[in-house]
């Protein structure tokens, strides 16, 4: 008997039909082509995840028990691809996924992951003035500043910030007592052009020069007329006995660039003293000062 030909393969048959039609239901294909069928899903699969996971360098070889190891090719799951494009992670996936949050996280910059450097050491070498630093904020009962070191006031910033330290002493022996004595003499004019150095707890000098002496201020006005956008130093003391209400206020503006320092240079031991005005050595004090400020400003540099 002669075989039957399967109607999709007979001439003439179903001419009006794709010829490659599936087969019927109900007569499965047979062993040998449901096992090709299966590896090309396979390789599909393979190549759609592939193209999913992106640059080949970071594709996951077989290993050879079976099990997935990372090739040898592969990057750090966190460092970023030089050739990935705005808006996309080094693996081809968009930004917004969570598994390249670790990659496209902004990094903290500047001083976020370092500690605070604060003022530690002032020192006017023309008039032997030569103080540790300590915060303002460390004032004993019943918050009279300390003595034998000058303070920093925490509401102004610190030498490597834009802005102003602001630093204050008693006007008494050791302290900024030649300051005081020498605004008394033609309103301060022999301090303008001084040198001032400011330390700093990271082993860090701060070189500035003194332009500007206000007698008598009353406030903070002063800070105001001074440009914010670089560093500025202002020291402050008293001009007379407890009550005065008149200040001497020295502004310095900065030279140069800060210079690294040995750390015992830059870090002296401070020994603050409690400073109860009825102990205190009143040599530095004067007489209460005229309540109208007296500014006395170095003159601009001629172009």
């Amino acid at each position: 008997m002669t075989p039957r030909v399967p109607a999709r393969t007979q001439p003439g048959l179903d001419r009006g039909k794709r010829a490659d039609r599936p087969m019927p239901t109900d007569r499965p294909a047979p062993a040998d082509r449901r096992a090709k069928s299966a590896a090309l899903v396979t390789l599909v699969a393979v190549a759609l995840l592939a193209a999913a996971c992106g640059p080949s360098n970071s594709t996951v070889a077989p290993n050879t028990n079976g099990s997935a190891a990372p090739s040898a090719a592969a990057p750090s799951a966190v460092a970023p691809s030089a050739a990935a494009a705005p808006g996309e992670s080094a693996a081809g996936t968009p930004s917004g996924e969570s598994t390249v949050a670790a990659s496209r996280v902004p990094l903290p910059t500047g001083r976020a992951l370092i500690p605070q450097a604060y003022a530690s050491r002032v020192t006017v070498p023309s008039r032997k003035i030569d103080l540790p630093i300590v915060s303002g904020d460390l004032l004993p009962p019943p918050n009279y500043p300390y003595c034998d070191v000058a303070l920093y006031v925490t509401r102004f910033g610190q030498p490597d910030e834009p802005g102003v330290t602001y630093l204050t002493a008693h006007a008494q022996k050791g302290m900024f007592l030649p300051l005081l004595q020498a605004s008394l003499q033609n309103d301060g004019r022999g301090l303008l052009g001084e040198e001032v150095n400011v330390y700093t707890s990271d082993s860090m000098r701060y070189r500035y020069t003194i332009t500007q002496v206000i007698r008598h201020a009353l406030d903070y006005g002063v800070v105001t007329q001074l440009d914010l956008e670089q560093r500025n130093l202002i020291l402050q003391t008293s001009e007379g006995p407890t009550g005065t209400p008149g200040k001497l206020q020295i502004v310095a503006a900065p030279v140069g660039e800060p210079e690294p320092v040995d750390e015992a240079e830059a870090n002296p031991e401070a020994k603050p003293r409690d400073c109860d005005p009825a102990k205190t050595d009143a040599g530095g004090a004067t007489e209460a000062p005229a309540p109208t400020p007296i500014v006395v400003t170095a003159p601009s540099p001629s172009p």
